[in-house]
């Protein structure tokens, strides 16, 4: 069916971390848009970069070496190929530093507990989503962008998550605009049912 079972909110041993398309069905289409290209900035000097390989059907990972001020290609070690993913997830979360840090390097730390925007990334597509993990003994939960929780259903393949300071949505999806050429259609605000007033 697709959907997994769930135990007071925590999955079974040896589920699945996401709801995946069936094997035997066809990959689902993304409603988004299109998305060659996904670039993800953790800080000034650590950058990652995904390049869509439609012949590979994959996204290609690259990270920007600050000493060299260059991008690189990210390269698996025990294969000496490309690291590339069937899926993408960017999810942005509120991001402190911890108290007595700062001269350490900043030690951050993530509110997991909020729902929270997020992009998935897939076939050169993407969808606007909603996200939230709770605490350490919790599930992540993927959700579509709207207020009935409906589970994300993903792709089967390979993933990466980066898990991302909210500061950097706007210029997140300001870059992702540019380079898909759509304007409203993955606004970064979460779909939500309460009513302005």
């Amino acid at each position: 069916t697709g959907e997994r079972e769930e135990l007071n909110g925590r999955r079974t041993y040896g589920s699945p971390i996401f709801n995946f398309v069936p094997y035997d069905e066809p990959r689902r289409q993304l409603e988004g848009g299109e998305a060659d290209e996904v670039g993800i900035v953790l800080t000034q000097s650590y950058r990652t970069m995904f390049y869509y390989n439609e012949s590979l059907e994959k996204y290609e990972m690259s990270q920007y070496n600050s000493s060299r001020g260059t991008e690189e290609e990210t390269v698996d070690e025990n294969n000496g190929q490309r690291v590339a993913f069937d899926n993408v997830f960017v999810l942005f979360a509120p991001m402190s530093i911890y108290d007595g840090t700062h001269d350490k390097g900043g030690l951050k730390e993530f509110n997991l507990y909020e729902v929270s925007i997020g992009y998935y990334f897939c076939d050169g597509r993407y969808e606007l989503i909603r996200w939230t993990k709770g605490g350490p003994d919790s599930s992540l939960v993927l959700w579509v962008n709207d207020t009935t929780e409906t589970s994300l259903l993903v792709n089967p393949g390979t993933s990466y998550i980066a898990l991302v300071d909210n500061i950097q949505l706007e210029p997140f999806y300001n870059s992702m605009m540019a380079g898909t050429g759509t304007d409203d259609a993955a606004s970064g605000a979460i779909i939500s049912d309460e009513q302005d007033t």
